[in-house]
């Protein structure tokens, strides 16, 4: 079976163009899955951040003390091997970047560039990801409860976008306004990574493009639900 699925991926995610903008918490968890796919050779993160002893306990592998400070691009893109941009991806330059990519993975919270990579995407074909996680302490409990979320847009599936992911500056953000953890990551990122493969043809797809999972619940809810 693990043939099988190397077979599936080589041919049907050879010619994919990947842009994954945003390498911190969900975002360096799908770098690490996509780079591990077969086939895949074009590969293009983006982040003008720098690893901090905050945010490093959110990414895959170790990371030496003598690394903090490093941009968060190019120590992944040195790291996997993939192409990286340390410069702000902003409403002015995102065309000329992302214009040739076929999936963009975006994992970033409240960011006015989050508006012009939905225009670009739903304007030129390109399959669209977005990931977003959310902790926070209810009043009724010390235990954190959450939701972690996927929302996907690509040609025919586009109207529910806006609806479901927050694309303005100032709209709030599960991403962004809560904590995050590194399970809940990778659990995050595991979510976008198995839906570009099924829309690709690699797992059976179904109709959903919405999907939260509910950290309260251990449920998975979709919508459309199937």
């Amino acid at each position: 079976m693990t043939r099988e699925i190397t077979d599936l991926e080589r041919k049907r995610l050879g010619s994919e163009r990947i842009a994954i903008v945003g390498v911190g918490g969900a975002g360096s968890y799908i770098l690490d899955f996509v780079a591990k796919s077969a086939g895949v050779s074009d590969v293009h993160i983006f982040d003008c951040d720098t690893l901090q002893e905050h945010n490093v306990r959110r990414t895959p592998g170790p990371v030496a003390h003598g690394d903090l400070g490093s941009r968060k691009a190019a120590f992944h893109g040195k790291r996997y091997g993939v192409a990286y941009t340390t410069e702000r991806l902003t409403t002015q330059n995102a065309d000329g970047l992302l214009a040739d990519c076929t999936t963009v993975f975006a994992s970033l919270g409240r960011d006015p560039v989050k508006r012009r990579i939905y225009q670009i995407c739903r304007a030129k074909g390109i399959l669209l990801v977005h990931v977003g996680m959310g902790l926070f302490s209810p009043a009724d409990s010390q235990a954190l409860d959450g939701v972690v979320g996927v929302t996907v847009g690509y040609p025919g599936h586009w109207d529910h976008f806006e609806k479901y992911v927050g694309l303005d500056a100032a709209a709030a953000d599960p991403a962004v306004d809560n904590n995050q953890s590194a399970e809940l990551n990778a659990m995050n990122a595991a979510m976008a990574v198995v839906k570009w493969k099924k829309i690709r043809r690699v797992y059976r797809n179904g109709n959903e493009v919405v999907t939260r999972y509910v950290l309260r619940h251990n449920a998975m809810v979709n919508w459309p639900p199937a």
